[in-house]
């Protein structure tokens, strides 16, 4: 299946794109139903950026609400894991909790998510985080350490390099600490 001809109908962002290739199983469709899925996203691109091949499972009961999924993706571009649940009939519309580990993890994956504050974003982090929450209101708590990076802060245009910085995401604070800083002229800052 052509996940690029389908996916707009659920959701136009993020977009997503690549070859899906699967299994699916619907046990007890007229009692409990309950879908399982085991399959694979060969060239996997979400907002025009490659994610890779991709390993995905996912179940969905149709009783409760609860959604499970596992994408694992392993290549040159990225190595990293999302695992989570999602519940579409929780009464506060909807209880979230996903868990993102990886060691290698583009930061143009990311750039679209901050493009008011960065732009022209490369490079790779490795990531340990924790995506929870309810509706609107949601936490990211974990760490992710920039091994090499760039970016352009969209206020000043001004490219920074970043080497070997972590930046701690703690319940509603985005904590830089001591975040060391490179020009493309080699002033630093910190």
């Amino acid at each position: 299946v052509n996940l690029g001809d389908f996916m707009p109908l659920a959701f136009k962002k993020p977009a997503i794109k690549g070859i899906l290739t699967g299994i699916a199983r619907i046990k007890d469709p007229f009692g409990k139903p309950v879908l399982d899925f085991e399959g694979n996203a060969d060239s996997l691109v979400v907002d025009d950026e490659l994610v890779g091949n991709t390993k995905l499972q996912g179940s969905a009961n149709f009783i409760t609400g609860k959604v499970n999924y596992e994408a694992i993706t392993s290549d040159s571009t990225n190595d990293f894991s999302i695992k989570g649940t999602y519940n579409y009939k929780d009464s506060v519309k909807g209880l979230l909790d996903v868990s993102i580990a990886g060691e290698k993890v583009s930061l143009a994956l990311i750039e679209p998510y901050l493009k008011t504050v960065f732009s022209d974003m490369e490079g790779v982090a490795t990531s340990n985080l924790r995506i929870t929450g309810t509706g609107r209101k949601k936490s990211v708590i974990g760490t992710t350490t920039i091994k090499e990076g760039s970016v352009k802060v969209a206020y000043t245009q001004c490219r920074y390099l970043i080497r070997n910085q972590t930046v701690n995401f703690e319940d509603g604070v985005i904590n830089l600490g001591y975040f060391q800083l490179r020009d493309t002229l080699s002033n630093t800052a910190t």
